[in-house]
Formats: structure tokens, sequence, C-alpha cells
């Protein structure tokens, strides 16, 4: 098994690869494709303070690929027909983590959900590590936020991947995983979705009638309207299992 086809097997894949009591840290990096994954594991390799090797294998997310469907999956360790009603929202992430790995044997108490800045204020993220904790989510959002601060891609991702570098350097990003490292936990790092550099079709949505929205796909709460929506303009209609 050299590791999970797609984001709801994460879990799994992380379960079977670690002692029963053996403590974990799963980072999820918002937005991180492949191409800048590299970019990410060149850095950490550079700044850690001590040695480390990578394991890397390639994972699908879940489609539709908007971080309420794909990033629920990979904490829940299911596919999104089991929780239709958090489809569309990222408030039950730290619940469905938790739930996973309480049914697995480990203590709700000892199972912790956070998010970080890479500003160097790891306060919380020490008061977690310094405790009895034994199951640690981070979701870190960086690469989402900087890629859509980023105004002119017309040259591709040349700009992102400059911003990106600088940020990294001027981060506290090595610090953050020295906290893990230093504490004993297994670190796997993931990303929810990724990004692509592509030309849109110029399609406005009719916000009026969708259930969400983002640039790469809009979904419906009735096939109907969906599908009549894709005949007008030559659109590809999915039809998820939810």
């Amino acid at each position: 098994n050299k590791g999970p086809i797609a984001l709801h097997r994460v879990n799994q894949y992380i379960h079977r690869s670690v002692g029963e009591r053996e403590r974990v840290a799963l980072v999820v990096c918002d937005g991180m494709a492949v191409d800048q994954w590299f970019l990410l594991r060149d850095y950490l390799l550079a700044c850690l303070k001590r040695k480390v090797e990578f394991r890397e294998n390639r994972a699908f997310a879940i489609t539709p690929t908007v971080t309420s469907v794909s990033r629920q999956t990979l904490f829940a360790g299911r596919l999104p027909g089991n929780f239709p009603d958090t489809v569309l929202s990222t408030t039950a992430d730290a619940d469905h983590w938790q739930n996973y790995w309480v049914n697995r044997g480990r203590r709700r108490r000892r199972v912790a959900y956070l998010n970080v800045k890479m500003t160097g204020q790891f306060d919380e993220l020490r008061k977690i590590t310094d405790s009895n904790n034994e199951v640690l989510a981070v979701v870190v959002n960086f690469f989402d936020e900087i890629l859509h601060g980023v105004k002119d891609l017309k040259a591709g991702k040349r700009v992102f991947y400059d911003t990106l570098i600088s940020y990294l350097n001027n981060s506290a990003t090595g610090e953050f995983f020295d906290i893990l490292l230093r504490a004993g936990y297994h670190v796997f790092i993931t990303s929810d979705h990724g990004n692509v550099d592509a030309v849109g079709t110029g399609v406005q949505s009719p916000k009026a009638l969708i259930e969400a929205y983002a640039k790469r796909v809009i979904i419906f709460d009735q096939e109907s309207i969906a599908q009549t929506f894709a005949d007008k303009r030559g659109l590809t209609l999915f039809r998820p299992l939810f």
C-alpha cells in the first residue's frame, strides 16, 4: 500500500501507518498543488534543524474540488454522501476529525484541531503539543491566500512561485514543523485540493439560483436547473454522489 488513492482514505492510511499510541499530526495546506509541494519540501529540507525524510505519494481530491467538499471528506474519512447537511460548510471539520479518531479508540480529549498562521505566534500549538494530545490536525491557509492575492498570472505561475518562496523564507514555517518534530509527532502533510493555471470560459453564474459558487465550479441544488444551465452554455454537468 503506497498511499491513499483519494482524500477519503487518508485517515485510514494514517491509522494503519502508526502505532496505537504514537503521536500523529496531519498538516493540511489549503489549496496546495503538487508543484507547490516541491517548493515547500525544498524549503523544509533546507531550514529544519533536524534531518528529515519525506515519503511521497499522490492522492486525488474529491470532486467538486471546493474546500467544503474535499477538505470535509478528508477530515471525516468518508465520502460526502455521509454528511449531506454540512457538505457546503467547513464548520464541522473539527467534529469530523475528532469523531473519526474516537471511533478508533483514541480519547476525545487527546484529539485536537487547530488553524495556524505562520507568523511565529505558536502559543496555542505549544499548549497542545505540551499536553497529552495524541492526534492533531492543523489547517494552514497561506498557499490559498497567496494564490488569491496574486493578481497578475498572465505569465503563468512564476509570480505565484516567487511570492510563495519569499513568504516561506520570511515566515516561521520551519519553526512550526520543528515544534511538531521535537514533540515526537509523526507528521503527515497533505492538501485538500490543488490549483491549475487555466483560462476561464467567461460564463457568469446566476447567483440567485445556485447553492454554492467558485470560479471553477457552480453547485446547484436542483438537477433540472443545472441541466438547463449547462445545455445552454455548452458546459459539463457533473452529478456528485452526495
